[in-house]
């Protein structure tokens, strides 16, 4: 994937370190602003580093991760990590609950 634009900001340096970790090729030209992403050796089998730090945004990560991984596994012991999975899990339930129901139709 290649992005264009990309800002040269603290919180996305943390997550192409967490990305590389995983096992993802990132290059970014921060002089062109022109990043190139490839997930295709991400290793689900377990995250090989911990979640970045220091950044609200951490918490949009959980979804796509467990998605992709199928578990994940939050410290429970910083006050940040809990409060990030406390709101995520609210949000979701809220967006479950406003959700259109499906219906089965019957031929």
């Amino acid at each position: 994937m290649r992005l264009l634009n990309v800002p040269d900001i603290t919180d996305l340096e943390k997550l192409v370190e967490f990305f590389v970790a995983q096992g993802s090729r990132i290059t970014w030209d921060r002089a062109k602003g022109e990043m190139r992403i490839d997930h295709a050796g991400f290793d689900t089998n377990q995250l090989k580093t911990e979640m970045p730090v220091g950044m609200r945004s951490t918490v949009l990560l959980f979804a796509p991760l467990l998605w992709r991984m199928k578990k994940i596994v939050i410290p429970a012991s910083p006050k940040a990590a809990r409060w990030a999975c406390a709101n995520w899990i609210l949000i979701w339930i809220s967006s479950m609950r406003s959700a259109p129901r499906a219906r089965a139709t019957g031929r």
